[in-house]
């Protein structure tokens, strides 16, 4: 299946920038987020290429400049890597392409990461693949994409973010996703879930006491290693190592 790429251009990435589902890719507080991948990715390994897959507005990416990664992004949309990307990295090689079809040699990166992308895809395993394909042998790839589990589904029924978005065409189980994973040369190491961040969720209580409520669980996640149950995470999390040939 093609991807129509018109349908991540401008009016995309402006309606989602109003959307939390974006918070780990944008935004000018983008250095909150630091911690949590400090203790994700860098804990892990401390240096060599890292690839952001989607990369969107490059948040990820900013940080591994500052932490003297060689980064790499890529992204199907235009608007992104020439209009959002390019203007925050100095030091990234940014590309537009598809996830299927990686222009890497094998082996090549160190750590990959892929935020809020494979959902997009009907068949998402050919991008597992490609990510497969182009890990080192020992090298982290991480993952993340809606949780139908969360209890922002049970409450918002089809305004949650998940099917807010309609380019959101694989929106499968944490089973169907670890299975996926499983099928390429990965070896899932980790598995965890965000918090609930899409607030309003109830129609009687006032939206501002809402966002008090639940959007200071962000910080936490950044900051801490608290983590939630599958039910009070928006987002499944999966941590991944490239299996030994």
């Amino acid at each position: 299946m093609v991807i129509d790429r018109d349908k991540f251009g401008q009016e995309y990435f402006r309606t989602r920038a109003r959307c939390p589902t974006t918070i780990f890719k944008g935004g000018g507080l983008s250095f909150l987020k630091y911690p949590f991948w400090d203790r994700h990715i860098r804990r892990c390994i401390r240096s060599g290429k890292l690839l952001d897959i989607g990369c969107a507005e490059g948040a990820l990416l900013k940080w591994g400049e500052r932490r003297g990664y060689e980064t790499y992004g890529i992204d199907i949309s235009e608007f992104a890597v020439k209009e959002r990307s390019h203007q925050k990295l100095k030091q990234t090689k940014l590309l537009i392409a598809d996830i299927r079809s990686l222009p890497f040699v094998d082996n090549y990166f160190d750590i990959i990461t892929c935020f809020d992308v494979l959902e997009h895809l009907e068949h998402p395993i050919f991008g597992l693949r490609e990510i497969g394909r182009c890990l080192k042998e020992r090298g982290i790839f991480i993952m993340s994409v809606p949780n139908i589990y969360s209890n922002g589904l049970k409450w918002k029924g089809n305004n949650w973010f998940g099917y807010r978005d309609t380019t959101h065409v694989s929106l499968l189980s944490g089973e169907e996703w670890t299975g996926l994973v499983e099928q390429c040369p990965l070896q899932i190491v980790d598995v965890f879930y965000d918090c609930l961040w899409d607030s309003p969720y109830f129609k009687k209580i006032p939206t501002l006491l809402q966002h008090l409520l639940f959007k200071p669980s962000l910080l936490v996640l950044y900051w801490t290693p608290i983590r939630c149950s599958e039910k009070r995470g928006e987002n499944l999390w999966i941590v991944a190592t490239k299996k030994r040939a």
